[in-house]
């Protein structure tokens, strides 16, 4: 079988085989109708300062998200604590990350003597 690969305008049918080597040579997979399926590895400085600002610019956005859902969950742990507050309830503190598990097994007491 072959896959269809562009570099500039110019359009190759390449055998399967081959193509990691077009793309390290900075060939995309396209599609019948032209779409790219898979980018071309970086081959060119202007090439890495394009991935590297998009990369950049997808770590502000994920950072971005990263604090508002932060926010969103302290907001929701007030709320939980504040509404078993109004039921009479001890607020607990939620901090699960901290904790181990609660049910692990102990090791046993003589299983490691020498």
């Amino acid at each position: 079988m072959a896959t269809l690969m562009i570099k500039g305008n110019a359009e190759h049918l390449v055998p399967d085989e081959k193509v990691t080597e077009f793309l390290k040579m900075g060939y995309s997979v396209i599609d019948s109708n032209g779409k790219v399926l898979v980018e071309a590895e970086p081959s060119t400085i202007p090439q890495y300062k394009a991935l590297v600002a998009s990369l950049r610019n997808q770590v502000k956005a994920l950072e971005e998200k990263i604090a508002a859902l932060e926010e969103q969950n302290t907001a929701l742990k007030t709320r939980d604590n504040a509404s078993k507050a109004a039921d009479g309830q001890q607020p607990t503190n939620s901090t699960t990350e901290a904790e181990g598990p609660q049910n692990a097994e102990k090791p046993a007491k003589n299983a490691s003597r020498k």
